[in-house]
C-alpha cells in the first residue's frame, strides 16, 4: 500500500505486488474483522510464527504475549491447534496466503538491498540461502558464511569464486550440521554438493551430532538426503541413491581431498 498525496487530500492506495492485493481481498472478504488490530506489531509476528508449522520461536516476543494473541485468534476461528502445534485455519487460507507472499516480499526487498547480483539459492519462511561473487561484501551480520564458504574451516578446500551465505533471525551461529545441510540446499539432487556433504560427513563423523543433524534436514526437506547419506557411508556405496556418487567416484574425491574412507 502507499499514501498519495493530492489536492483534495491525501488518500491510500493498494499497490499491484501480489501481497497487496490478496490483503484488499482479504480485507473485504472479512469485513467484520479489524485486520488493523491483527496485522500489526506483534500480531503478525505471531501468525507469522503459526503459518511456519513449526514450534514457536519466543525470540521477537515472550510465551504470554504469544498465548495473549493466539487466545484471541482461536476465539475469531482464525487459528487451530493440534497438540503443541499451532496452524491457521483452512477456513482462512487467503490469510495463509496473504502472508506467503508478504514474507517474500520482505525477503526479496532485503536480498536487493546487498550488492547485486544476489542470487537466492533457496527461501523458506524469513530464511534465505544466497550466493554473492566473492569479492563483494555483506554488512548485515545476520547474513553469515555457510556451506561450500565453510568447508575449508574442516580442511576441505575447495576454490570458488562465490560465496555462500545463510540469512536467518533465529540463528546466531552456523554449526557444523548446518554447513552439511546448506551444502545440499545449494541445489538439491546434484551429485557434486552431495559428494562434498559426504564428504564433511565422513571426515568429521565424530563431531556430527546426528540427532541434530536430521533436525535440521527435515525442517528443510532433506531428511531423506541425510538418512540415504548415512547408508551410503555405512555400507560403503551398497545402498546408494539417484543423487549420490558411486562409492568409487566418492572415494577418488576423498583422496583428492585428504579424506580417509
Amino acid at each position: 500500500m502507499e499514501i498519495k498525496a493530492e489536492k483534495s487530500g491525501k488518500y491510500l492506495y493498494f499497490s499491484e505486488t501480489k501481497h497487496a492485493l490478496l490483503l484488499k481481498e482479504l480485507l473485504l472478504k472479512y469485513d467484520y474483522i479489524k485486520w488493523e488490530n491483527i496485522l500489526s506489531g506483534l500480531g503478525i509476528e505471531v501468525l507469522f510464527q503459526i503459518l511456519a508449522g513449526h514450534h514457536v520461536n519466543f525470540k521477537s516476543f515472550s510465551h504470554v504475549t504469544f498465548w495473549r494473541y493466539s487466545k484471541d485468534f482461536m476465539s475469531r476461528g482464525i487459528m487451530d491447534t493440534d497438540g503443541d502445534l499451532f496452524h491457521i485455519n483452512s477456513r482462512f487460507s487467503l490469510l495463509a496466503d496473504f502472508l506467503r507472499e508478504y514474507q517474500q516480499f520482505i525477503m526479496s526487498r532485503l536480498v536487493r538491498s546487498l550488492p547485486q547480483p544476489a542470487v537466492v539459492l533457496w527461501q523458506k519462511d524469513f530464511e534465505c540461502l544466497i550466493r554473492l561473487s566473492k569479492n563483494l561484501r555483506i554488512d548485515n551480520s545476520e547474513f553469515q558464511k555457510t556451506a561450500t564458504s565453510c568447508l575449508q574451516d574442516f580442511g576441505i578446500q575447495l576454490t570458488s569464486d562465490f560465496e555462500v551465505y545463510f540469512y536467518s533471525q533465529r540463528k546466531k551461529t552456523i554449526r557444523i550440521e548446518d554447513v552439511l545441510v546448506h551444502t545440499l540446499l545449494i541445489e538439491r539432487d546434484n551429485i557434486r554438493y552431495a559428494t562434498y556433504a559426504l564428504l564433511l560427513l565422513k571426515k568429521e563423523a565424530k563431531k556430527i551430532n546426528k540427532k541434530c543433524l536430521l533436525e535440521e534436514a527435515n525442517w528443510f526437506d532433506l531428511g531423506l538426503h541425510v538418512n540415504a547419506m548415512f547408508e551410503f557411508l555405512r555400507t560403503k556405496g551398497v545402498r546408494g541413491g539417484l543423487t549420490l556418487p558411486t562409492w568409487a567416484e566418492f572415494a577418488d574425491k576423498a583422496r583428492d581431498y585428504g579424506v580417509r574412507v
